[in-house]
């Protein structure tokens, strides 16, 4: 399954981000954050369920998600004071913004090798 949103696109299965096709180097828990982000675009995602799902049983501070909060918006070339991809809701947590298209990532595989399935 890939998400693209922009000229973005992330394959779950990967778990690797795309921009225009040149892949994006993203550490492993701020790629975790996208996930849940992109999982549900629209909907405000509390803090807590950030932390419960990308640091599971770690013990972390909220500063560690607001860095790879800051650091997946530096990726994404969002600005916190105008953003296009991650709205910060203050005090609950973030919402994904940009429109998300779902798409089977091995059917665009192959169409991208001119191979059908």
């Amino acid at each position: 399954m890939q998400i693209s949103f922009g000229p973005f696109a992330f394959d779950r299965q990967s778990r690797l981000l795309w921009r225009n096709g040149a892949e994006v180097a993203l550490p492993p828990r701020v790629l975790g954050v996208l996930e849940l982000l992109i999982e549900r675009p629209g909907q405000v995602v509390a803090r807590q369920d950030l932390l419960d799902g990308v640091w599971k049983d770690a013990f972390v501070t909220d500063t560690s998600l607001a860095e790879a909060v800051s650091y997946l918006r530096q990726a994404l070339g969002d600005d916190p004071q105008s953003p296009r991809y991650i709205q910060t809701i203050h005090r609950r947590g973030y919402r994904f913004l940009a429109p998300v298209t779902r798409s089977d990532a091995v059917a665009q595989q192959a169409s991208w090798t001119g191979q059908s399935k």
